[in-house]
């Protein structure tokens, strides 16, 4: 969708989420809360960072204090109304995040890196961040079934599985495993999960 971030752009995306998106998106974030609790159980007690953290209602759930950084100031307006104590949250750009290198434990997003023409950027600068030993995960609409999926649910009976449009992951048919490879040689294990997604855990080992 994006080259570079535009937050005109993205406050016009969070502006149109829609009540079946809003829906949608309270299940599908429960259900990443939970993966993403499996992978942070060694980091109680430890900081975290959620890049493009929209609603922030994965980090919500947790148990563990995070950092909610977002491009749009339209979303973190309103999910200011319903923050919780273990939250902190900020506006920034994923391309250029505010923090001094190695900050954080781990550095997560969902539902980012797809939007973006060029995301080994984003996920560089997540790993800039990233303390050694850490962990930088991305939840990725990147399984190789998901281009089939999104065409599936274009009927209007069925948009409500997945209500957003199309994502260069879709239209520029963006393969995430040669863009990890691009990063180097960090530690990356790619694991498939429901909703036709992939979590992509790196180590950032120095």
């Amino acid at each position: 969708m994006y080259k570079n971030n535009d937050r005109e752009r993205w406050n016009k995306f969070w502006k149109n989420q829609t009540g079946i998106k809003k829906v949608v998106a309270i299940f599908r974030n429960q259900y990443f809360a939970r993966i993403l609790s499996n992978y942070i159980n060694k980091f109680k007690g430890s900081l975290l960072l959620e890049v493009g953290c929209g609603s922030a209602s994965i980090s919500s759930r947790l148990k563990v204090k995070v950092v909610c950084l977002d491009y749009s100031d339209n979303v973190l307006k309103i999910s200011r109304r319903k923050q919780k104590k273990n939250q902190l949250f900020m506006l920034g750009d994923a391309y250029n995040l505010p923090f001094k290198d190695n900050k954080f434990d781990v550095v997560f997003s969902q539902g980012l890196i797809e939007h973006f023409e060029m995301p080994e950027d984003i996920i560089k600068e997540k790993l800039r961040v990233t303390k050694k030993n850490g962990q930088s995960i991305s939840f990725i609409s990147g399984h190789p079934i998901f281009k089939y999926w999104y065409k599936f649910t274009r009927n209007k009976f069925l948009r409500f599985l997945y209500p957003w449009e199309e994502t260069p992951c879709i239209k520029k048919k963006l393969n995430f495993k040669e863009v990890l490879s691009r990063l180097g040689s960090p530690e990356i294990r790619l694991v498939p999960l429901s909703f036709a997604r992939i979590v992509a855990i790196i180590l950032k080992k120095n």
